[in-house]
């Protein structure tokens, strides 16, 4: 996103930007998504639509250098630029119909199972997926409030934008693969903006924590009690999260398909 945002004022940058989604798609395949959450980002940045559609074409001629031999490969090789029926992931109504190559996956049978089905699944899966953040950042409070301090960061910005994307597509249209890790796959490429933003989080509310106490002991403690509380609440997010790891059952909820596994 910073490679995006340069973009605007630079032709290379935009290109570059393209090629390093293309490596990121080569990478895994949801990778392209970015492509999206960096449309949605440029026209958030409100720069003119001439200037927004020709670094979004700049980005797309960089992405189509890279990915585009891969394609041209695929497509001489399988006759398709992806191998196999990729579309069976967006129309399938069970996770093992992946791996049913002899049956027919069609809109048809898609549309069978009925719209209450189709819905009712991926409220559900995104319910599921909601719940995994959750549980993947502890410190998830410490997040949202150094997400709130990173408010005006447009690279913390880019990155919200990927998760919205993210989100809805792994929910809508790929709720099977995002039941089977392919949301936490995808999802661990933001985890580097949630340790800065915890950080950043419990920074900020140990500076809070100290505001409070010094009206109470006066301005010598400020800095002893901004360094006692942020070591406190470090402390206790370790703990958390030491916790949860050691009492964790690896198998739970797995127990019937690890058994399918071994046999």
């Amino acid at each position: 996103f910073v490679l995006v945002r340069a973009g605007k004022h630079g032709t290379y940058h935009a290109v570059f930007a393209g090629a390093a989604i293309a490596l990121a798609y080569l990478t895994r395949v949801d990778g392209i998504l970015i492509l999206g959450a960096a449309a949605i980002f440029l026209v958030m940045e409100r720069q003119g639509w001439f200037r927004t559609v020709r670094t979004l074409g700049l980005i797309l001629a960089g992405f189509l250098l890279v990915a585009g031999p891969w394609w041209l490969r695929n497509y001489a090789v399988m006759g398709g630029i992806l191998p196999g029926n990729w579309l069976q992931a967006v129309l399938i109504t069970d996770y093992n119909e992946i791996f049913s190559y002899d049956r027919a996956i069609t809109l048809q049978t898609f549309l069978a199972q009925g719209w209450e089905r189709i819905l009712s699944l991926r409220l559900q899966v995104a319910g599921e997926l909601l719940a995994h953040i959750g549980e993947s950042v502890v410190w998830l409070p410490f997040v949202l409030v150094g997400a709130i301090q990173a408010r005006h960061s447009r690279l913390f910005r880019g990155a919200g934008i990927y998760l919205v994307v993210l989100f809805l597509a792994m929910s809508i249209v790929f709720p099977f693969p995002a039941t089977h890790n392919s949301f936490r796959h995808s999802y661990a490429a933001l985890m580097p903006f949630g340790y800065a933003a915890m950080v950043a989080g419990v920074v900020a509310t140990a500076r809070w924590l100290s505001q409070g106490l010094r009206r109470q002991v006066g301005a010598v403690w400020r800095g002893e009690a901004l360094t006692m509380g942020l070591g406190l609440l470090v402390l206790l997010v370790f703990g958390i999260l030491t916790g949860q790891i050691i009492a964790q059952d690896p198998l739970k909820g797995n127990r019937e398909q690890y058994t399918w596994y071994r046999q």
